[in-house]
């Protein structure tokens, strides 16, 4: 990706010859088939909310950690290292297929959200 070059604007639709659109739909392709293509659910910076005693906070994206194996076994996630800094909080979220789960500093599994909207919502159901 450090090689990254985008091919394509808004008024023109290509930047690149025909050769090079396929040469990087080809490279795209291959990794999802492969499984090596990797789709954050945030970056560094954004923010993300949790409940905690009926209440959302908010915390910041401080680093993202990617772990192929824990002692030995496959365990593949993503870990978001978050802090709220209000409440001076440190949080770990672990993403895998749903990003739900959340274990804190605070010793207690809290519903995460990449909106507040969503966070909001689900203090009223």
């Amino acid at each position: 990706m450090k090689d990254y070059k985008r091919l394509t604007d808004s008024k023109n639709y290509s930047l690149l010859t025909k050769n090079e659109l396929f040469s990087r739909l080809h490279r795209l392709e291959t990794k999802i088939e492969k499984g090596t293509l990797l789709e954050l659910p945030c970056k560094v910076g954004d923010s993300l909310y949790y409940i905690h005693k009926n209440t959302v906070h908010k915390a910041t994206v401080e680093e993202i950690s990617f772990d192929i194996t824990k002692h030995g076994i496959k365990n593949e996630h993503i870990t978001i290292f978050a802090y709220d800094f209000k409440n001076k909080v440190e949080l770990s979220f672990y993403y895998r297929e749903n990003f739900s789960r959340l274990d804190t500093e605070i010793s207690t599994y809290v519903d995460t959200f990449l909106t507040k909207a969503d966070a909001e919502a689900k203090l009223k159901r």
